[in-house]
Order: structure tokens, then sequence, then C-alpha cells
């Protein structure tokens, strides 16, 4: 009985092991999701790190101080639906050229190291992007790490609105 057990379990977690989705599938599944703005799909494909990095960034933009309201508290932490309606927000505002480009992307080359994954892209149309996309495996579940995307695309905002 009990290497009965044992034989169910192993089985039971090779199953697991191989039903894990690939970066390139998640990589798909944002792809998708990016095109059709579905934040939801994106947020739940996203790294914890990457999670709370958003929070960050919309507490200090939704908190931002007011000349006639009291100085919020540096104490007050980030809420995570706070960084989801700042990707909402980022989603929403995504032109048709950007989408576009997005569209026309493809994973061209993934090195898995441990529990990271480097993905590169290409695009034939527009060319490849400038930046890899990074993978992290957490809990069994590949999930993007997209602090560096993140912090380019706001610097870079400005740059692209107007070649757009």
């Amino acid at each position: 009985m009990r290497s009965r057990l044992i034989v169910a379990f192993l089985v039971a977690a090779l199953l697991a092991a191989g039903c894990t989705k690939s970066p390139k599938k998640v990589f798909n599944e944002l792809q998708d999701a990016a095109l059709k703005k579905d934040t939801r799909a994106i947020y739940n494909n996203l790294s914890p790190e990457t999670v709370a990095d958003l929070a960050r960034r919309a507490q200090a933009l939704y908190r931002e101080p007011q000349a006639s309201s009291p100085p919020a508290s540096a104490k007050t932490p980030a809420s995570k639906e706070e960084g989801y309606e700042y990707l909402a927000m980022l989603a929403l505002n995504l032109d048709d050229l950007t989408r576009e480009y997005i569209r026309t992307l493809r994973p061209a080359n993934v090195t898995v190291t441990g529990g990271t994954a480097v993905m590169t892209l290409g695009s034939i149309r527009f060319g490849p992007p400038e930046k890899t996309l990074t993978f992290k495996k957490v809990k069994g579940k590949w999930l993007w790490d997209a602090r560096e995307i993140l912090e380019w695309y706001l610097e870079h905002k400005q740059e692209i609105s107007s070649f757009c």
C-alpha cells in the first residue's frame, strides 16, 4: 500500500511539473492580454517583485500630497490594488502603434538558469527590442519580472509617444 502511495505521489508530481507553462507560453499569454488591454491577465503573470514595484509607483503617483491636504504618512504601505490600478492605467494608454509592435514580437531565444529565464525577442517588421524579458519561477510557475521593462518604458514614454 505504501509503495502505491509513493508511486501515485511521484506520478502526480511529474504531471504537475509537466503542466507548468513555459516562459514562451507565459509570454504568449502576456502578449494576448496586452493586445486586449486585459490588465487582470497581465497582473496575474507578474512576479511578486513587479507587483510590489507597481504598488510603490502607484503610491507615489496617487498619494502625492496636495497643497491643501496634510502630508500622507510615509508608513502607509502601498496596496496591491493600487498597483493593479496603476497597471490598468498603463494598459489603457497603449496606443495603436505600440499594440501593433507588441503584436509582431516573437520569442527568439530563451536561456534558463535555475529559477530565472531570460528571453530575447524578435520582430521582423520593427526590429528586435533593445531589452530582454526576465521570468522568475515562483512556486513552480513562471512569472514575468517586468521591473526593468517598466522602468525603461516610463523613461522613454515621451519619445515613444512623439514617435507615434
